[in-house]
């Protein structure tokens, strides 16, 4: 893993001196890449979908796994939109004069290698290896073994489209070793890594945070809430909580919690649960909640639950 790391570090260095026009151009080669080689990244997907089917993944984590025509396209998007963005290296940040005469400028500077550890939606591979891209920084990533295929096929992609421009492919790269104890050794690398960024269940940022030497910067548990306000627009507002619940359940973005200002509870209930109710959405509320519609109760413990599930 050390020669692994080096080759990072190295890569580093290179992508600190490339403009934000270059790293655009890069970029927008690595959406385009994405869609020419969609059925080579589609076809490694179905050896996932395959082992996900015979060790019996839950429906939530067989959707996070699965890639379609669509979702390609959706990543290749995302990295066209990152693409877009305002340059994020060299701004000048803050700025003042010395007693002395001298000019003291906060300006922003790429971090240099970041590992990023996620479970099993491929799509952050590509996600992630475009903005540390942007930003001027390495990324190692460590996605789940049961996405193994397909962040394989997407990173050989992105990789490809960087060497193609003359840059190291090490700049977004797979951790070699992707076992616990690969983990385990990434997370302690402070010679070579300069920031861990773990992304996914409770499990492991806890894991992570209680065992990295190098910094981290971590999420808590999902536990997505959406506030609807008394001078919301109800429309808008409805059209939001459908989407942030039933768009995607099985991901922790997804919405769990709705909280309703009682102002609007009794006019806003009934419909809400007449839009959940289409989409096959169990309701589960609080004492309140079920003086205005008829829903299962929910305990104390359903509102410190992610379900990753049609639940809310």
């Amino acid at each position: 893993m050390e020669t692994f790391l080096q080759e990072a570090k190295a890569s580093s260095r290179v992508l600190s001196t490339l403009s934000g026009t270059e790293k655009n151009t890069i970029l927008k080669a690595m959406a385009q890449g994405l869609r020419d080689n969609q059925a080579e990244i589609l076809n490694a997907n179905a050896l996932d979908m395959q082992a996900a089917e015979e060790n019996n993944l839950t429906a939530a984590l067989k959707d996070r796994l699965l890639l379609d025509e669509g979702r390609v396209e959706g990543m290749a998007v995302a990295i066209e939109e990152i693409a877009a963005l305002k340059e994020p290296v060299g701004r000048v940040l803050d700025g003042w004069y010395a007693d002395a005469g001298f000019k003291i400028e906060k300006v922003s500077v790429p971090i240099g290698v970041i590992g990023v550890i996620y479970e099993s939606r491929p799509n952050v591979t590509a996600d992630v290896g475009a903005l540390c891209f942007k930003s001027g920084n390495v990324a190692i990533l460590k996605g789940g073994k049961e996405a193994e295929h397909s962040n394989g096929a997407i990173a050989s992609v992105l990789q490809g489209v960087l060497e193609a421009h003359d840059l190291p492919k090490g700049a977004i790269a797979l951790l070699p070793d992707s076992s616990r104890e690969g983990v385990a050794k990434l997370i302690k690398q402070d010679d070579y890594v300069d920031l861990i960024v773990p992304r996914g269940g409770e499990a492991l940022i806890k894991y992570v945070s209680s065992n990295a030497t190098v910094p981290v910067v971590k999420h808590d548990k999902g536990l997505c809430h959406t506030y609807v306000d008394e001078d919301a627009d109800f429309e808008k507002a409805l059209n939001i909580i459908i989407n942030a619940k039933c768009r995607r359940t099985g991901i922790c973005g997804a919405l769990e919690t709705l909280l309703i200002d009682e102002v609007i509870a009794a006019e806003m209930l009934p419909q809400i649960k007449e839009a959940y109710d289409v989409q096959g959405t169990e309701i589960r509320g609080c004492e309140r909640t079920r003086d205005i519609i008829k829903v299962n109760e929910a305990t104390m413990e359903d509102y410190a639950t992610e379900y990753l599930d049609n639940i809310l």
